[in-house]
């Protein structure tokens, strides 16, 4: 009995002291979580203020960002331009020039300041630069006031230039009269003089090759058929060429016909387009040197001007008339003269516009009796063209003959450059000739024809089949290049019906991979593009 009384104390007393122990050990876990408690709110609180100043600093960093690649791309915009003005120049002042015809022609700035700022552009006066550079994003009339500040009289050592064609290379190209445009106009600008091109505006033009390509806020109103009829101008440069493009407003929709030549109305749609291309130099009160047209198309440009605008004023320039081809003079009767404004009666004569062989009207000849000098391509044509190859002008030509001179065509060399061509599979250069026999490779596998032999020779040939390019030589050169184990690609079509059907194609290329085809019988393989 009294065991059982002390373990029931003993039990009470473990227990009384158990929960004494957990009592204290309990008061010790909140104490000790209460610090911990303490100490994460006091972290946090360092860590709330770390963080917003981290989120403040980075706030103030993206202004500052944001201000700083503001400044860097209107340097590097600067610097571009600056460099774009220096390093290419021919670019940048065309559209500099563009810029001051279109506020001739708007009536924003007077003739007199426009012929100024013209000379200054063409003598590449830095400070047009910079005040160009320095206007970029403000309103038009600041710069035009940045421009007309600068507007002192001065003089050029160069010439005012002005080609009036039909073609224009790369943007409307039928033949090699649109690489000589851009050619020459590129080569005469090199010289230092102002070169300006006009042309019609085709819907069918590779518009993707015209830089700044824009419609000026003025309307040309010019004469044909006993009325006026307004006309866009469009401005843009081409191979850093100024361009000027003319959108006649005409019901005949002119230039709207989805190709350059061949139409029923050849006559009066280029005869128009002189008119108003001159009208054009008119209204704008330009002092030019040398207004040059090439081919029949424009060669209306010689009568037009010194019997219309010449009376009216317009007679800084002298006449050059270029003949890329005698076969087409532009025939028409003489009554047609009368589109165009000019006088049929006066003109309709024998040592005038009158055809040699017949009672039609020859432009061709209106322009080598109107200019003031006459070329054509090569000191080889020009003897051919006083005798048979003159189509029947070579008697013009004759009493003509002081103002008749040869010129040999030349090329662009930056353009056709094997080192920098980029439609070339392989760039090659004098130093270097692999691309050569690699280009040879990947033209022979597009083309599928038969590559096994590497040496094997390939003659190329890209030409209008017409009589006059020696269409008889072209076929003997195929049959003999096949028969001497060579290949022989002709790329090319006619306007002749019976050249056509001879060649089997519109556009296409003959092929003949094969050796001694003659002698095997066989026929060369001709796929059609």
């Amino acid at each position: 009995m009294a065991i059982t009384t002390s373990r029931i104390r003993v039990d009470k007393l473990e227990a009384s002291l158990g929960a004494t122990n957990i009592s204290e050990f309990c008061l010790y876990l909140v104490d000790l979580l209460k610090k911990r408690v303490k100490s994460i709110e006091e972290r946090f609180q360092a860590c709330n203020h770390e963080m917003h100043s981290q989120i403040e600093l980075y706030e103030h960093s993206i202004v500052e960002f944001h201000d700083t690649l503001s400044k860097l791309i209107k340097e590097s915009e600067k610097k571009s331009m600056e460099h774009y003005a220096e390093g290419m120049p021919s670019e940048f002042w065309s559209r500099i020039s563009l810029l001051i015809d279109g506020w001739s022609l708007e009536k924003k700035i007077s003739n007199n300041d426009a012929n100024i700022l013209r000379e200054m552009a063409w003598k590449r006066d830095s400070r047009l630069r910079e005040a160009y550079l320095s206007s970029r994003g403000k309103a038009e009339r600041e710069l035009i006031d940045s421009f007309l500040k600068m507007a002192l009289p001065g003089t050029s050592s160069g010439l005012h230039i002005v080609h009036i064609a039909a073609e224009m290379a790369p943007v409307a190209k039928v033949g090699g009269l649109a690489d000589v445009i851009s050619g020459l106009g590129k080569a005469l600008q090199k010289k230092g003089n102002l070169v300006e091109i006009i042309l019609p505006k085709y819907d069918c033009m590779q518009h993707n090759q015209i830089n700044n390509l824009k419609v000026l806020d003025v309307v040309v109103q010019s004469y044909f058929e006993g009325n006026m009829f307004a006309n866009k101008i469009w401005t843009g440069t081409v191979e850093g060429l100024p361009v000027y493009f003319i959108e006649p407003q005409h019901p005949g929709k002119f230039f709207w016909r989805a190709q350059y030549y061949g139409e029923h109305d050849d006559f009066k749609r280029f005869s128009y387009f002189s008119r108003v291309a001159l009208e054009l130099l008119y209204q704008s009160a330009k002092k030019v040197d040398i207004i040059h047209c090439h081919d029949w198309q424009t060669a209306f440009v010689a009568p037009l001007y010194w019997d219309v605008y010449a009376n009216l004023g317009f007679n800084s320039a002298r006449i050059c008339f270029t003949c890329h081809n005698f076969e087409y003079q532009g025939t028409a009767p003489a009554q047609d003269l009368a589109y165009c404004g000019l006088d049929v009666e006066h003109l309709d004569r024998a040592d005038r516009m009158r055809d040699n062989s017949h009672g039609r009207i020859n432009v061709v000849k209106g322009a080598i009796v109107y200019s003031n000098i006459v070329t054509t391509v090569s000191p080889t044509y020009a003897q051919e063209v006083r005798s048979e190859g003159g189509r029947g002008l070579q008697d013009t030509l004759k009493i003509h003959s002081k103002k008749f001179v040869r010129i040999l065509n030349g090329i662009d060399t930056d353009t056709w450059n094997p080192s920098t061509d980029r439609f070339l599979k392989v760039q090659y250069s004098a130093n270097d000739l692999y691309g050569k026999s690699a280009n040879k490779a990947a033209l022979t596998k597009q083309l599928k024809m038969s590559s096994a032999n590497a040496s094997q020779p390939l003659v190329g040939c890209i030409t209008r089949l017409v009589p006059q390019k020696g269409v008889h030589l072209i076929r003997h050169a195929i049959y003999k290049t096949a028969e001497l184990g060579g290949q022989f690609i002709l790329l090319g079509s006619s306007p002749v019906p019976n050249i056509q059907v001879c060649f089997l194609g519109g556009v296409f290329y003959y092929i003949w991979p094969y050796l001694n085809l003659e002698r095997k019988g066989k026929q060369p393989s001709v796929p059609h593009e």
